[in-house]
C-alpha cells in the first residue's frame, strides 16, 4: 500500500515539495518550535494576550481551526525558508573566499 502510494507521487505535482521536506526534515524538526513561537506572538497581538503566553508549550490553546493551519504552514515553511537563506548566505561567503559549497536546490 505504501509502495503504491509512493509510486503515485512520483508523477504528481507534490513530488518536489515532498522531496524537499524529506531532504530537510532535520531542519524542520529542529526549527518548527521556533516557528510556533512566532505564531504565538501573532496570537498575543491579535487577542491582546500578555506576551508571557509566547512561552506556552508547545502552543497557545486555540479554538479556531485557522490557527492549526497557521502552525502547520509556519512549522514546515519557515524552517525551509531559514535553511534557504542560510544556504544562500553561506554560498555568497564561500564564493567571496573561494571555497566550494553544495547548493540548496
Amino acid at each position: 500500500m505504501v509502495y503504491c502510494f509512493s509510486k503515485s507521487l512520483v508523477d504528481s505535482i507534490f513530488n518536489k515539495p515532498i522531496m524537499l521536506c524529506g531532504d530537510h526534515s532535520f531542519s524542520i524538526m529542529l526549527l518548527h518550535f521556533l516557528s510556533f513561537k512566532l505564531i504565538n506572538y501573532v496570537q498575543c497581538i491579535v487577542y491582546g494576550y500578555q506576551f508571557t503566553h509566547i512561552a506556552d508549550f508547545p502552543v497557545i490553546r486555540y479554538t479556531d481551526i485557522s490557527w492549526f493551519w497557521g502552525y502547520v504552514i509556519s512549522g514546515s515553511m519557515l524552517p525551509l525558508i531559514m535553511v534557504y537563506i542560510y544556504s544562500k548566505t553561506k554560498l555568497i561567503f564561500n564564493n567571496m573566499i573561494g571555497a566550494p559549497m553544495k547548493r540548496f536546490i
